[in-house]
């Protein structure tokens, strides 16, 4: 609710005429108007319209390529906002690891989105295997800000829709498969196994973190 406020009302009293006489000298004199401020009218107005619902904010990320590499210009100055290890080759190549590096640089929008189309019949593969740490970079980097990861494979044929596996194997000593340190994550559907500490980890200043995250059938 608003309020319009109406220009003031006015009143004209009158005007007369005085005439007198001044050492032999008549004189005349006009007396003005006089105005007398009556009110202000102050009329309700509806406003014009609602406060608009807030948007969130988000950015998606799509891993296409079963590997460990990482993303060489993710979150840096030359950041291109792609979760691409390689932009040397056409299209976007991106891996699980490329793809946390991507939302962490853009950990200040409220939600983003992580979700996996792997082509497990083009790179002649029975299921999605991601060996963490096989390219020498040791565990994923921790993971910042809310995001929402489903470790479900939708790459085609139809036969190909299965659960991400994150094999740690090879990510080294007291490795970590995800460490959550932001808040408000949804992390499901993964298989984790063979790392040497923690599948997933909730931490943060303080623990655990900003809270409010959701792990299912992982």
């Amino acid at each position: 609710m608003s309020f319009n406020l109406q220009p003031p009302y006015f009143q004209r009293l009158g005007s007369f005429l005085i005439i007198k006489e001044v050492g032999g000298v008549v004189v005349c004199k006009w007396k003005f108007y006089v105005f007398v401020l009556l009110a202000y009218f102050v009329t309700p107005v509806k406003s014009s319209g609602s406060v608009p619902e807030s948007v969130l904010t988000g950015k998606s990320f799509t891993v296409n390529m079963p590997g460990d590499e990482e993303d060489p210009d993710a979150g840096g100055g030359g950041d291109d906002n792609k979760c691409d290890t390689d932009p040397n080759t056409p299209g976007d190549q991106c891996t699980f690891r490329a793809a946390i590096q991507n939302h962490n640089a853009n950990r200040h929008l409220d939600l983003n989105t992580i979700s996996f189309n792997i082509d497990t019949k083009a790179l002649g593969l029975e299921r999605v295997i991601i060996k963490v740490g096989s390219t020498g970079l040791g565990a994923l980097p921790p993971i910042l800000g809310a995001v929402n990861i489903q470790g479900l494979n939708s790459g085609s044929p139809p036969e190909a829709v299965g659960r991400i596996e994150l094999d740690g194997s090879m990510a080294g000593n007291n490795a970590i498969g995800l460490r959550l340190l932001g808040g408000n994550c949804h992390i499901s559907f993964f298989v984790i196994h063979s790392f040497s500490s923690h599948g997933i980890y909730i931490s943060g200043t303080p623990p655990p973190g900003e809270g409010g995250h959701r792990l299912e059938s992982n």
